[in-house]
């Protein structure tokens, strides 16, 4: 796909498929994102809070969070409840992991996933590394959750895959990209 080219609509620039996604990923402003829009994100990012909060009880959660300690050196952010620090790709599993555990966090019916519980862990532990502002995490998440949806919205065939790691991890990467 990144082979191909398109013409952008704005300045009539030749730009593949995968330039048009990152402009549009980089061009999520806060200040033009719709009043509903960042209300949506302020409420789902609180409902993953709670369900992230309840899911350090979960089964494997302490084992989970346990083995991620493993994984690298320094402490750039912490896990939810637990406030263990480690390096930031961690905590955001151990944190994705316990949003995801007793499968209470929100669903995009359409798009079969679940695009909260994979962008806000990620950008909460880079909230931590990097001290982001709210109005940069509200657009980041935006951005990651309209990637990670529109994937799934996208997908025509039956699922082969767990959507919310697939096309999460897209709207995780497009949400650090932004952020």
């Amino acid at each position: 796909m990144s082979g191909q080219t398109h013409k952008s609509h704005a300045d009539g620039k030749v730009r593949s498929a995968s330039q048009i996604f990152a402009d549009h990923v980089c061009s999520v402003d806060y200040g033009e994102l719709p009043k509903e829009v960042v209300q949506a994100v302020s409420d789902f990012t609180l409902d993953t809070l709670g369900v992230g909060i309840a899911g350090v009880r979960s089964p494997y959660a302490a084992a989970i969070s346990q083995v991620a300690q493993t994984w690298g050196q320094g402490g750039e952010a912490t896990t939810f409840v637990t406030g263990v620090s480690m390096p930031a790709p961690s905590a955001a599993f151990v944190n994705a992991f316990q949003a995801h555990a007793l499968e209470f966090d929100c669903v995009h019916e359409a798009a079969v996933l679940h695009p909260f519980t994979v962008v806000v862990p990620v950008l909460l532990a880079q909230a931590q590394r990097a001290q982001m502002d709210g109005p940069t995490f509200v657009a980041a998440c935006a951005a990651g959750v309209d990637v990670a949806a529109g994937l799934g919205l996208a997908a025509k065939s039956q699922i082969r895959f767990f959507r919310p790691a697939t096309c999460g991890l897209f709207g995780a990467t497009a949400a650090l990209a932004r952020a």
